[in-house]
């Protein structure tokens, strides 16, 4: 998506991709950079180089990269900006679906190691702010490694997903 405003605000250039844009997210069908500042919750643009916003389609939350640029005449002289709207949804999706695998166990969807390492700070700021209690398990369970060996990983698997909804409940 591509939109480009001269140095009063007003649209010189848009490509279709950004018409849809305007008229989705500021129903609008003249774009201008007053339009775009308000959608990014910004007063204006100046100063603005680019950033992620996040809007709402219909009910569902889709992300954007707006990336800026000056624009120059043919004297080279600086006559208004130029921007690339890219929609980062998919990429915003696929970013926490990997944290939320990265951070829990995928068998028994209990949280890993890592998730403590990252979390256990804000996890113990916010229980000690909210005077609520906070306990982490470390549970070992006894002869699980020849219960694994007797009676193979599948029933090992079990007992593990059996053990987490317990502890989980």
């Amino acid at each position: 998506t591509y939109v480009a405003f001269e140095l009063n605000g007003y649209c010189v250039d848009i490509n279709q991709k950004g018409t849809e844009f305007f008229r989705r997210y500021a129903s609008s069908p003249q774009p201008s950079e007053a339009l775009l500042a308000r959608l990014l919750g910004r007063e204006n643009l100046q100063g603005f180089t680019g950033g992620e916003i996040q809007l709402s389609d219909k009910g569902q939350a889709k992300y954007y990269r707006i990336s800026s640029f000056p624009l120059r005449s043919g004297l080279n002289q600086y006559c208004g900006n130029g921007y690339i709207i890219r929609e980062i949804t998919e990429y915003v999706d696929t970013v926490s679906h990997l944290n939320l695998l990265a951070d829990q166990d995928a068998q028994t969807g209990g949280k890993n190691r890592r998730f403590l390492q990252n979390r256990s700070a804000s996890l113990v700021a916010n229980a000690q702010n909210n005077e609520a209690p906070f306990a982490v398990l470390m549970i070992d369970i006894d002869h699980f490694k020849k219960l694994n060996d007797t009676h193979g990983h599948s029933v090992g698997n079990d007992i593990l997903v059996q053990t987490c909804g317990i502890l989980k409940r």
